[in-house]
């Protein structure tokens, strides 16, 4: 009883830390249910209420960005708040509202139906959000997973376009790959470690000496390179940026680079 208690007075503490993310997926469900009701191919009205769940979102980042009482982890260390991770959400907000905005200005989205297009593009937000608040690796996989998978399907979005299919098709197949690698590493460090907290593997490997933590580190490390494009992990990147709509390609390289860099 006093664990079930403590869990019910931790709730509302941890919920509030992760109220910019609680916002963004309360839209993605309202654009889903949107787009169900809504009739017609084009339906330019759910480009708004994106906006709106964006700058809810905003609103919600800067009231913790000022509060210095969010500089805490939350649901039992899953995740950290800070400065340093409010500034990133903050340009990922920001980021999506901009795509969105080139997105009302080009035509090669509205020949299909939009709510999926936004709800993947705020999914693909929300993983950003949560992936460089991930101080455990199972968060930290599945915000990344959660991530790729949107992303897979917003640079194929276009499906009529030969170049956007191609594309879609060499990113899953790259992103998978280095997925399963990142995958093998982490289960490498918890078979050395016992535990996914990547707080204590900090202390764990401290210093490192073993040339299999090192193989391990290197495997886990492939699958961040992947995301951010660095050398030699970066074939998939001309064609993916060539193929996918234009506000996507401006969204990935951009957004999704500095999800990466913040995961790094």
């Amino acid at each position: 009883m006093q664990w079930t208690s403590g869990i019910i007075e931790q709730l509302p503490r941890d919920l509030s830390t992760i109220a910019p993310e609680i916002a963004l997926v309360i839209t993605i469900m309202a654009l889903i249910l949107i787009d169900l009701l809504m009739r017609g191919e084009v339906s330019f009205s759910i480009s708004f209420f994106a906006i709106i769940g964006v700058f809810i979102s905003l609103h919600l980042l800067f009231n913790a960005f000022y509060n210095p009482a969010q500089s805490r982890t939350a649901f039992w260390g899953l995740l950290v708040v800070d400065k340093f991770t409010l500034f990133l959400k903050l340009i990922f907000l920001l980021s999506t509202f901009l795509v969105i905005l080139l997105t009302l200005q080009s035509n090669l989205i509205y020949p299909y139906r939009v709510g999926e297009y936004y709800t993947l593009l705020l999914t693909a937000t929300m993983a950003m959000c949560f992936l460089v608040s991930a101080r455990n690796f199972i968060l930290f996989y599945l915000a990344l997973e959660t991530l790729s998978i949107s992303s897979y399907v917003l640079a194929t979005y276009t499906k009529r376009d030969v170049f956007s299919t191609e594309a879609g098709l060499k990113y899953l197949i790259y992103g998978a790959a280095a997925s399963a690698v990142m995958l093998f590493g982490i289960s490498y460090l918890y078979g050395l470690t016992g535990t996914l907290d990547i707080t204590a593997w900090v202390n764990v490997l401290t210093p490192v000496t073993s040339l299999t933590v090192l193989l391990a580190l290197l495997l886990v490390f492939v699958g961040i390179a992947f995301k951010i494009s660095a050398v030699p992990f970066h074939f998939w990147a001309p064609d993916v940026y060539q193929g996918a709509p234009t506000p996507i390609t401006a969204y990935l390289s951009v957004a999704s680079k500095i999800a990466g860099f913040g995961a790094l």
